[in-house]
């Protein structure tokens, strides 16, 4: 009898550890960004001692993968190599890290647990006095200036979201919930991150904000009815334009050469990394299938940041052939400052990632768009599309 009653006591403290150290089901995470804590939920599954999971932000649903089980720490990555999460089982909790490597390192702490965050109801006067179009200039420490939007709009399901806007694009498509008198906004797709953090002054809006792991600014005394500076704007490109970068088979590209000559041709300098890029390129890929025929090329510079060249060509091989990308894709090297300006011969003042530039079938730059404006920012989306096309027909006419 006293055998029988140690084996269910051993069974029993068996299931409970067991229970205690599992990763399976849903998981209400925060990542504490330079901003603030950003939410996003983990949902991990256990089939034949393997895990496989889910990063859910209310937008993006990213897939995660290599997993690593010791014990009662759980580690795992996205399709990128530079992004790494790592956790661990203390007291019902996960508590760990989301670590992302490449040319420089950043590592923020991660803390998830079972039950879901508490999120305060707002009223409809809230909702009303919070929703529009605010505009404020941004400046940092050494002085520089830049111009901010942000677009914060109420769904018809009472959902709330928005973005913000500056030289260099959007932040991507953002969710909302209130915190006491604060509007949160966030966006984390496991790889790149942006967060407001808002609140009234009478009718100004102040927020703190990250659009990277590593940033966090101030807008202070945003207004609304104001509108960005004009994107054709802010790069500037001299005449003469030249390149000479690698494609993914190892081959050199040239420009000008013969096989552009003649062309109307968008050179896209952009990056894996980057989220706006990720927005802009499937409307790319559309322009390419539509216009290829009557003498359209596209060629992207990528300006990457992995740890190594190895690992750099592997994203951009990923991101081809992930978004069936049938235009040129070269390696133009490391994201580092100024590389583009030192890289590219023609360019004068970079203003950011995407950078389009329209080049006419006798070689001259006849436009340049600085940043993209994606599905997050509705009207602008459209607006902006518009205004590719619009100057793709008329270089085409030509």
């Amino acid at each position: 009898m006293r055998g029988l009653i140690s084996f269910f006591l051993i069974l029993f403290f068996s299931v409970v550890v067991t229970a205690q150290n599992s990763f399976s089901g849903r998981w209400y995470a925060t990542l504490q960004a330079p901003a603030g804590e950003m939410p996003f939920e983990l949902t991990f599954k256990k089939i034949a001692k393997k895990y496989s999971g889910e990063l859910w932000d209310g937008h993006h649903r990213v897939k995660l993968q290599d997993f690593k089980l010791e014990d009662t720490r759980l580690s795992f990555g996205i399709d990128d190599a530079r992004v790494r999460f790592e956790v661990e089982r203390q007291n019902g909790d996960l508590i760990g890290s989301w670590t992302r490597g490449g040319t420089s390192v950043t590592k923020l702490a991660v803390v998830a647990k079972k039950t879901p965050p508490q999120i305060s109801n707002s009223t409809g006067k809230e909702l009303r006095m919070f929703t529009g179009e605010w505009y404020c200039i941004d400046k940092n420490e050494s002085g520089k200036e830049t111009p901010v939007t942000l677009i914060i709009r109420t769904k018809k399901n009472g959902a709330i979201e928005g973005t913000g806007i500056d030289p260099t694009g959007d932040f991507g498509v953002m969710v909302g919930h209130f915190q006491a008198d604060k509007l949160i906004l966030s966006r984390f797709d496991g790889q790149s991150l942006s967060l407001v953090v808002a609140k009234l002054d009478g009718e100004r809006l102040e927020a703190a904000v990250s659009t990277s792991p590593r940033s966090q600014f101030t807008i202070s005394g945003a207004r609304k009815g104001v509108t960005l500076p004009d994107p054709t704007k802010v790069a500037k490109i001299n005449p003469g334009l030249q390149f000479s970068f690698n494609d993914l088979q190892g081959k050199t590209i040239n420009f000008p050469s013969e096989e552009f000559k003649g062309k109307v041709v968008i050179v896209n300098v952009m990056g894996t990394w980057c989220h706006n890029c990720h927005d802009e390129t499937p409307f790319l890929v559309e322009l390419y299938e539509k216009y290829h025929s009557k003498g359209l090329e596209i060629v992207s510079l990528c300006f990457e940041a992995q740890e190594t060249e190895e690992q750099d060509l592997k994203a951009i091989a990923r991101y081809k052939s992930s978004r069936k990308i049938p235009y040129t894709m070269l390696y133009a090297g490391k994201l580092e400052d100024g590389a583009p300006a030192k890289k590219i011969t023609g360019i004068e003042n970079f203003g950011g990632y995407p950078t389009n530039i329209f080049v006419a079938r006798d070689g001259k730059i006849e436009a340049t768009h600085t940043g993209f404006w994606g599905p997050a920012t509705g009207e602008k989306n459209t607006q902006i599309k518009k205004e590719f096309e619009d100057t793709l027909t008329q270089l085409l006419s030509k």
